[in-house]
């Protein structure tokens, strides 16, 4: 039986720092579009061992689960996720509804901005904080996907009728 990707979500954040980003980030801001997927940013401590060390502790938690390298399109073993994470930046997990991407670093933006983006996403009640426009707009840039594209136009308009609204 497929666990939810919440519950696994939820199992990473009560020991680090996590942010949504991707397709659920952008409906969040208010788009009304389906999406395949769940996509986070686990916070990206300080070495890609450290990382896996801490996503494998959750993938234990949820035996119906399994890591995926996105790039090789297979299934790898606990063992492989650092050097995989170290690579591609991404991996899957299967196993669970729906399919989750986690990210230890996501396109276009560098580890070290974890903690300026963190505090620039509003708090939730959920442990888990969603990022904010501008930089979604940043991670869905030069991906070549149609819906980033389609994404990218809304957050300029939210951003754009965000910034005419605000007090001067």
């Amino acid at each position: 039986m497929e666990a939810r990707f919440e519950d696994f979500v939820d199992h990473l954040a009560q020991q680090r720092r996590v942010i949504v980003l991707g397709g659920l980030a952008v409906i969040s801001h208010g788009l009304s579009r389906p999406t395949k997927d769940a996509d986070v940013w686990l916070e990206p401590m300080a070495t890609a061992a450290e990382w896996a060390a801490h996503l494998r502790q959750t993938l234990a938690a949820f035996p119906c689960s399994s890591a995926y390298c996105l790039t090789e399109r297979r299934l790898i073993s606990p063992d492989e996720i650092a050097e995989v994470i170290e690579t591609d930046r991404v991996l899957r997990i299967k196993g669970i509804a729906p399919d989750l991407d986690i990210f230890r670093i996501p396109n276009n933006i560098e580890a070290d901005q974890f903690d300026d983006i963190w505090n620039e996403c509003p708090p939730s009640d959920f442990g888990v904080r969603v990022m904010n426009e501008v930089h979604l707009i940043v991670t869905k840039s030069e991906t070549g996907w149609p819906q980033d594209e389609n994404d990218i136009l809304f957050l300029e308009a939210t951003v754009r009728r965000d910034m005419s609204a605000a007090p001067r």
